[in-house]
């Protein structure tokens, strides 16, 4: 019996190591835009408790209150620079995400093109082994009728 060998293995393997390699870009590019949502969010939480958070100045002066509103809008101002930033690098990371999964397709359906291919050669080895077997079954069953009918005939 042969054993079954697919011309196109080599090219099967490389399939699979591009799919490996697309999956691992794909989990670093998940990792990297959860760390921009998640930076984002510390932004967008830091302003809401800022913006939450009462005005006091000791001795109620208007003065120092007054200092207090404009460092509270300068802070708030720059927390508005840091949470476009922040959503700028996420728009980022999703669209980096994006075609790191569309890699990924890419690399699954070539893949499984090849395996297609393998499963089909690997279907037609067997079928070509049964009809093999089955041919020197038929012969072996011919000859035995033919020494069967020899043994008859010759008392």
């Amino acid at each position: 019996m042969r054993r079954f060998k697919f011309r196109l293995q080599t090219l099967l393997n490389v399939r699979e190591r591009l799919e490996d390699m697309a999956e691992q870009k794909l989990a670093l590019k998940l990792a990297a835009q959860a760390e921009a949502e998640a930076k984002l969010k510390a932004i967008l939480d830091e302003k809401e408790r800022v913006l939450l958070s009462p005005i006091t100045a000791a001795g109620n002066a208007w003065g120092k209150r007054l200092d207090l509103l404009l460092q509270r809008e300068r802070y708030l101002q720059t927390l508005d620079e840091q949470a476009g930033r922040a959503q700028y690098e996420l728009d980022v990371a999703k669209r980096s995400t994006e075609q790191a999964r569309s890699d990924l397709v890419k690399a699954r359906t070539d893949r499984e093109v090849v395996s297609r291919l393998r499963q089909k050669a690997l279907e037609a080895h067997r079928q070509s082994l049964l009809s093999t077997e089955q041919a020197q079954l038929d012969d072996l069953t011919l000859m035995r009728r033919k020494v069967s009918m020899k043994m008859r005939q010759s008392p």
